[in-house]
């Protein structure tokens, strides 16, 4: 047991040197920036950082953190704008249920003794020695189950048949709960949205683009439906703007069947600039 926590302890310490979640923990802690657009992986991956924006997105963060995150540094500094993210895959299953419990405490406070109990870390430890024994020339480059995965799968052809099981797979681990509206956590977004504009903030509610295969396949399953039309209505009550970008680009800007290509985020996060606060 001793020999695993020193094995693990040393491999998120490599891990630490190049993973850019130490770079996003100062811009947390730091950052003036008073636009801001938060959510996972999508969110991250669509809207680079600008002087207009600053992406606070990051991979594998559920709903809860992403609101708890969004109102601990709205408290440390106020923010005037944000576009929040409105997908409805945040409210599948394995996002609602998932335990991230320390996430917010390692952005904000003092980190723990050892590296290998930060969440952040931890999360991807059996990831970490798997590659370590594997591929063990690999353990001292950038560790993240994002950088994997892509190294790991060539993505293909939008107009292959892989291409389509491949959004049919991502749609079943995605598909929200039923009835979506009527979960605590649904409460919790519209009370911190409704909690943001009394305060004065901008609040845009953004669904990011997905392909058409994903598309195709999310229609066999009403809950997508249901969880855009709740997003719909928080807009609604609270005043905020909705930005819903579902069907909004062509295949040929998406990286893999649910988040865009490098080049396309550039144009798209203008867009969304335009269309949420009216930039430019």
């Amino acid at each position: 047991m001793l020999a695993f926590i020193i094995g693990s302890e040393l491999l998120v310490r490599s891990a630490m040197a190049t993973d850019s979640y130490e770079t996003y923990r100062t811009r947390f802690r730091t950052s003036p920036a008073t636009t801001i657009a938060i959510g996972d992986s999508r969110t991250a991956a669509n809207i680079h950082d600008s002087d207009a924006i600053e992406n606070l997105g990051q991979a594998g963060d559920d709903l809860a953190t992403v609101l708890a995150k969004l109102m601990a540094r709205h408290a440390r500094m106020p923010l005037r704008r944000v576009a929040l993210q409105a997908d409805p895959h945040q409210f599948a299953a394995y996002r609602v249920f998932k335990d991230e419990d320390g996430k917010l405490a390692d952005l904000t406070g003092a980190p723990p003794p050892l590296a290998l109990l930060r969440p952040h870390y931890r999360q991807y430890l059996f990831l970490y020695w798997r590659v370590a024994l594997t591929e063990p020339t690999r353990v001292w480059r950038r560790a993240s189950a994002t950088a994997d995965k892509e190294s790991a799968m060539a993505v293909p052809d939008p107009q292959s048949a892989a291409w389509r099981e491949l959004a049919s797979a991502r749609v079943q681990f995605h598909v929200p709960i039923s009835n979506p509206s009527g979960l605590k956590l649904a409460r919790s977004y519209l009370e911190t949205v409704a909690r943001l504009r009394r305060e004065g903030v901008a609040v845009c509610l953004v669904t990011h683009p997905v392909s058409s295969a994903y598309r195709a396949a999310a229609e066999r399953y009403p809950s997508f439906a249901a969880a855009r039309a709740f997003y719909d209505r928080v807009a609604f009550e609270t005043g905020s703007k909705r930005a819903d970008y579902w069907a909004g680009l062509d295949d040929s800007d998406f990286g893999d069947t649910d988040h865009l290509r490098a080049a396309t985020a550039p144009a798209y996060g203008r867009r969304v600039l335009h269309d949420c606060f009216g930039d430019g």
